[in-house]
């Protein structure tokens, strides 16, 4: 995006994405998402997977974090071509409204939030319009 490397890049523990990650992004940082966390948590815990508490806590890490940093609203306003522009807002009452600009062909997305500017990494209001 705008020729500039990502600072976060999240995936699974796959040792070629990792490496290439590490080709392609020498200076992002390589992180793993909660979904392969959550995943392969239940081979190293042991006794644990059989305590109810310690899933409700460790569920419970990751769940507020990601209800309240993800959008749940979105409508397309405009669509030229394979271009398509969203509004994107966390509910029907939200003041803030962020404008994410999408193009299926080049994969281009771009958020009026600028997050990925400023800070190297996809906003949850692209992550939203990504995940339609």
């Amino acid at each position: 995006m705008g020729n500039q490397s990502p600072n976060i890049t999240m995936t699974n523990q796959d040792h070629a994405i990792s490496k290439a990650i590490g080709e392609v992004f020498p200076d992002s940082c390589h992180k793993l998402c909660f979904w392969h966390i959550s995943r392969n948590a239940h081979s190293h815990l042991g006794n644990l997977n059989e305590n109810v508490d310690f899933h409700a806590l460790f569920h419970k890490c990751f769940e507020k974090e990601f209800r309240d940093g993800v959008p749940l609203i979105w409508r397309e306003i405009a669509q030229n071509g394979t271009s398509y522009t969203f509004e994107v807002m966390m509910d029907e009452n939200s003041s803030r409204v962020r404008t994410v600009h999408f193009n299926t062909t080049t994969m281009e997305i771009r958020c009026t939030c600028k997050m990925f500017n400023f800070c190297g990494y996809l906003c949850s209001h692209a992550i939203r319009i990504l995940s339609v």
